[in-house]
């Protein structure tokens, strides 16, 4: 009976975490051509969990979300890192960068 309860709660206690791992370092990050000189940027974080939808369409939105969270005209990401947190029943992506606005740093 003993034996059944720790199984339980070992099997419990592995569905009921996540676990995180690191898929991307970057550097610069855009979907957008354009020239970055020295440039002191924002700190973001943005994410997108994912049930039904592309991983491509859940590091897009993550960026997106990234980018939002910056404010208005911040449209490029650089040295950042783009993480999977993986759940019971969905995956999360995490963008993390500097965001820049790419009207200031082009020639």
């Amino acid at each position: 009976m003993i034996f059944k309860k720790t199984i339980l709660i070992a099997l419990l206690s592995l569905l009921l975490t996540s676990c995180s791992t690191s898929l991307v370092n970057f550097t610069t990050l855009s979907n957008r051509e354009t020239t970055i000189t020295n440039q002191v940027g924002v700190r973001v974080s943005g994410s997108a969990k994912v049930f039904l939808k592309s991983k491509k369409e859940a590091i897009d939105e993550a960026i997106e979300n990234a980018l939002k969270s910056a404010g208005e005209g911040y449209d490029i990401l650089i040295n950042g890192t783009i993480k999977i947190k993986m759940h019971l029943f969905y995956t999360e992506y995490i963008v993390e960068g500097t965001a820049i606005k790419s009207k200031d740093t082009i020639k």
